[in-house]
């Protein structure tokens, strides 16, 4: 049974959003235009009377084969690429004592900066390609360009800076950014009730990337000998296969070249809910990725040896799957707005606790702790973005410009963390209570966007 978007059911017990589409929210002849016309004489009621004129709203299958497929395909693609990106922190640790040695954290730090706001900042441009032409546009693009950036960066040579930042850095984020949007976006075309659980499943992908990414990396490299070229080259291999998979099977549920105009981007920049939103989700970039970044360089400052170090960056992985697909679960019930803010106000004060981390068990427990929340935050990004959008025929559209927005958050925010350690002679606190106060900020900044809602407690 399909399902209608709740923003029709209010449409006639409150004032229409700015956001709205005008035929979504008005009546087919509005009051103050009303004619008064003669009644005409009583007339038995018809056996089978017409429907109703009046706009219905858009509909949302809810299941189906196709739609679970879609959420497969996105499962896959944050698995080969967001995935990969959360495990940066296991580069992050070996170019600073191997290919990178002698540059600074902040320096390195820019390279993995640099894929998050790629896979985030190309948005716009994806979601424009993803509304007009189709999923599989933009995934073939951005397979070609990942796999591209993976295999240079195999052959990049030892203190070669710019090789690295070229390849691993700028190659691979416009690929990733390419991919993004249309695993994020599709599977909220199909699905109303279960976006909770449907963001948690596709986000998902990244914790499990992130968590067997770095078992792989750390058995080739540390323990079984293989080069660091042919380690890169069997990254980009199984890249290729999982991404080739899920174009084919991340399908849209409607026709291309749908949309002919431009995004709407006065409908977006004239909603205060939009606004409100992607100004806390950019505030919040500046310190939700950054533990994904360091946690293994904190290991190893903390007396952990490369090896353990790599295990701190799965381990985070790990959790937030968990965090993803229970409270994403849960946000179908307590409602995604809802949820969201409460899950940052708890990676909040999680992160207020790191540097309280001083042994290796202790950085283990904290990692499991923050994943498992900051995990959940992530995941509720796009349905919350999704029950913004005037319509499910732009959701790539809304998806596309609020995380191009955002990813000015992680832009910078890795090398502001690396220079405020570098500064710091490799003491982490500062850098950490930064962290923290983004997060606070981010927190209190989703309570107030969750207030430009309806009044309903699920929202």
């Amino acid at each position: 049974m399909e399902e209608r978007h709740p923003a029709y059911s209010e449409a006639h017990s409150r004032p229409s959003d700015a956001t709205a589409l005008k035929g979504d929210y008005s009546d087919p002849v509005s009051p103050d235009r009303a004619v008064t016309t003669p009644s005409p004489p009583p007339t038995a009621a018809p056996l089978n009377p017409a429907p109703s004129s009046a706009p219905a709203g858009p509909t949302f299958p809810d299941g189906g084969l196709d739609a679970w497929l879609t959420v497969l395909g996105g499962f896959l693609t944050f698995f080969a690429g967001l995935g990969f990106i959360s495990s940066y922190a296991v580069f992050q640790a070996y170019y600073a004592q191997n290919q990178l040695q002698g540059r600074s954290e902040a320096a390195i730090a820019w390279i993995g900066s640099i894929q998050l706001w790629g896979n985030f900042g190309f948005g716009l441009p994806a979601g424009i390609l993803l509304d007009r032409y189709g999923p599989k546009v933009p995934m073939l693009l951005g397979t070609a360009l990942i796999v591209l950036g993976t295999m240079t960066t195999s052959a990049c040579q030892d203190q070669q800076y710019y090789q690295f930042f070229l390849s691993q850095g700028l190659c691979s984020a416009f690929g990733y950014g390419l991919v993004f949007n249309p695993a994020l976006s599709v599977p909220n075309q199909w699905f109303l009730k279960k976006r909770g659980l449907v963001g948690g499943l596709v986000v998902g992908g990244t914790s499990f990337g992130g968590a067997l990414w770095p078992v792989m990396l750390n058995r080739m490299l540390n323990f079984d000998g293989v080069s660091f070229g042919w380690t890169l080259r069997a990254c980009a291999f199984i890249q290729l296969a999982l991404l080739l998979t899920a174009t084919m099977l991340i399908k849209t549920r409607f026709p291309r070249k749908m949309i002919k105009g431009p995004p709407p981007l006065k409908e977006m920049f004239t909603s205060l809910r939009f606004n409100t939103f992607t100004f806390a989700e950019l505030v919040g970039f500046f310190g939700l990725y950054s533990p994904y970044i360091f946690i293994s360089a904190y290991g190893v400052h903390r007396g952990a040896s490369l090896s353990t170090s790599f295990y701190l960056s799965s381990v985070l992985n790990a959790t937030s799957f968990f965090g993803r697909l229970l409270v994403g679960l849960g946000s179908d019930k307590l409602g995604t707005f809802n949820t969201i803010t409460i899950s940052t106000a708890i990676t909040a004060l999680i992160a207020w606790t790191w540097p309280a981390a001083t042994t290796n068990a202790g950085n283990f427990v904290w990692g499991a702790f923050y994943g498992f929340w900051a995990g959940a935050v992530v995941s509720l990004l796009a349905p919350c973005v999704a029950r913004i959008a005037s319509s499910p025929r732009v959701i790539g559209q809304y998806v596309g410009v609020n995380t191009t927005i955002a990813a000015l958050g992680v832009l910078a925010a890795e090398p502001v963390a690396g220079r405020l350690i570098s500064n710091n002679r490799g003491d982490f606190d500062a850098a950490q209570f930064f962290i923290a106060a983004m997060i606070t900020a981010c927190a209190i900044l989703f309570a107030c966007a969750r207030l430009t809602m309806s009044r309903d407690l699920k929202v």
